[in-house]
């Protein structure tokens, strides 16, 4: 454990989260730990549909899908929390890819097959889309993501500006940023809302899905990207043992 800039670090397994994300700007996160609940403590749970299951993950367990539209994880209810307008937000998923044939979808909160709403979403040409309707329309290079790896896709929005950040590095971003539409459906992982019939679901693994209600700084992404290894998405409980790790180590230090 050490001190640095006033921040603590504290290795809990193979994360380390100094220079994390805030707790109090986590509006979910699901590590999927044989259970699609809510880590965040805000109570977001998710429900599993069709053959959607559990596999080994980056950290303990993982969302498996088939890549069968009927085989997903959803909401139970419209979040408004998830409806961002112009407002900053962040959301986060390590994927790992079965099968990159055809578009699939990591996560969304969107209707229909142009919205309203927001996507992160894999295209058929293998780059990534981060999509709000009404908003902004941003990819990356074709050949961003690959099968058999977990990878780390980050999408983020703050203020005037759009990135896409794919393994710790920026891939893609975009400006003059207007509005995204507000959706009254759900939150859908791992494909596309039932009202497209073109479904889009994902073949693979899912792990440390987050959304956010700010911008994650650069640095705090590449910490979560943690040179490949990855950091668990710091919690109530990480939260909790970082504030008894610093006060300790003041004491330590007076």
């Amino acid at each position: 454990m050490r001190t640095r800039h006033g921040l603590c670090s504290l290795t809990i397994g193979a994360s380390s989260i100094l220079t994390a994300p805030a707790v109090a700007d986590l509006l979910g996160y699901w590590n999927f730990d044989a259970t699609p609940a809510d880590a965040s403590g805000n109570g977001r749970d998710l429900t599993l549909f069709g053959s959607a299951g559990y596999a080994s993950g980056l950290f303990d367990g993982a969302l498996s899908l088939p890549g069968d539209p009927a085989s997903f994880a959803q909401r139970l209810s419209d979040d408004d929390v998830y409806d961002f307008g112009g407002g900053d937000f962040t959301v986060q998923a390590w994927v790992n890819f079965s099968s990159l044939s055809g578009e699939q979808v990591l996560i969304e909160k969107f209707s229909g097959e142009s919205g309203p709403g927001w996507t992160l979403t894999k295209l058929t040409n293998h780059s990534v889309l981060f999509f709000g309707a009404g908003g902004f329309g941003l990819s990356t290079l074709s050949d961003v993501v690959v099968v058999g790896d977990w990878q780390q896709v980050v999408a983020r929005r703050s203020g005037d500006l759009a990135t896409i950040w794919i393994n710790g590095v920026q891939q893609a971003e975009v400006g003059g940023l207007g509005s995204i539409s507000d959706t009254a459906g759900p939150l859908f992982v791992g494909r596309r809302n039932p009202d497209d019939p073109r479904g889009f679901a994902l073949n693979g693994l899912l792990d440390e899905v987050a959304i956010w209600n700010t911008a994650l700084t650069d640095t705090q992404i590449r910490t979560l990207w943690n040179d490949g290894i990855g950091s668990r998405v710091p919690g109530p409980s990480s939260a909790a043992l970082l504030a008894l790790g610093c006060a300790y180590v003041t004491r330590r230090r007076r």
